[in-house]
């Protein structure tokens, strides 16, 4: 169970509800792949109808994967500091003066607008969507608010279950592949996670968001110095605390995608919070 500090950690969430070869991808396949699963169960009819004919013969579920497959070719290499947004420790606001390349936050408005354009051509809305479904969860992952000089924790190697890695990668990938339940009993613990709040989380803003996870961010830092092979080992209380932060945050992730999806081609269900069930 959650000690005192996850608890409080936890209640921030409900009111304000260059690529190096070993970077790994933002939150992995299998973090979208849930998230997607999460905001499927909440989207509206005329929204799934639409993701139909913009997906093609390709699955909503997969399309958040996407991005990340395409920021390694040269004609989309532009887009790899939209997957992150690099944050000090001064307050965070709207306001605060950011990379002139873009960041995760400018990048979810940006392809939000694009997306409900009416004056946007069907290839562009198609982008617009892959790229949308993609940001939302990964500015919900708290290392992708992170600090430049360690590249969000990617230069800071760790060991997991004995392997090494990376403490981002940790965030992206290794919490959710620790996990042996199938991608169909993990998708009903975080639907579990949703009940009662779907209202609350799709109430806040994308600023809210990258706020929740530079709150959460002190805690991914807060792991224990025991080394082993000269390097930090997390610990197994580290580690569990850390999986049911994640887990919210997936499940917010994909409740908050579908609302926003909602919001373009079922205004109404997105207002009330009951697009699904």
């Amino acid at each position: 169970m959650m000690n005192g500090r996850v608890k409080l950690l936890a209640l921030v969430l409900v009111p304000i509800i260059a690529v190096w070869p070993w970077m790994a991808h933002a939150f992995g396949s299998l973090g979208h792949r849930l998230a997607g699963e999460v905001a499927e169960v909440y989207l509206c009819e005329p929204a799934r109808t639409e993701l139909k004919v913009l997906n093609g013969r390709y699955s909503f579920l997969t399309a958040g994967s996407w991005a990340d497959k395409v920021r390694y070719r040269k004609e989309w290499s532009y887009t790899r500091p939209w997957h992150y947004i690099n944050i000090e420790n001064a307050p965070f606001s709207a306001d605060t003066p950011r990379s002139s390349k873009g960041d995760v936050l400018s990048a979810i408005y940006k392809y939000r607008d694009q997306l409900a354009s009416p004056e946007s051509t069907f290839e562009q809305r198609r982008v617009a969507m892959l790229f949308l479904v993609h940001f939302v969860v990964d500015v919900h992952q708290p290392l992708h608010v992170g600090y430049a000089s360690d590249l969000g924790g990617n230069k800071i190697k760790v060991l997991l279950g004995g392997k090494k890695t990376n403490l981002h990668s940790v965030w992206d990938t290794g919490l959710l592949q620790s996990e042996s339940q199938s991608v169909q009993d993990y998708t009903l613990a975080l639907l579990a996670l949703t009940q009662g709040q779907e209202a609350a989380w799709q109430g806040s803003l994308p600023v809210d968001w990258v706020e929740e996870s530079l709150a959460l961010r002190a805690f991914a830092y807060d792991y224990k110095p025991t080394k082993a092979r000269g390097l930090t080992a997390l610990s197994d209380s580290y580690i569990s605390e850390s999986k049911e932060i994640i887990d919210v945050r997936l499940a917010q992730a994909g409740v908050r995608l579908a609302a926003e999806l909602n919001q373009i081609w079922c205004p109404e269900a997105a207002d009330t919070g009951n697009a699904a069930k």
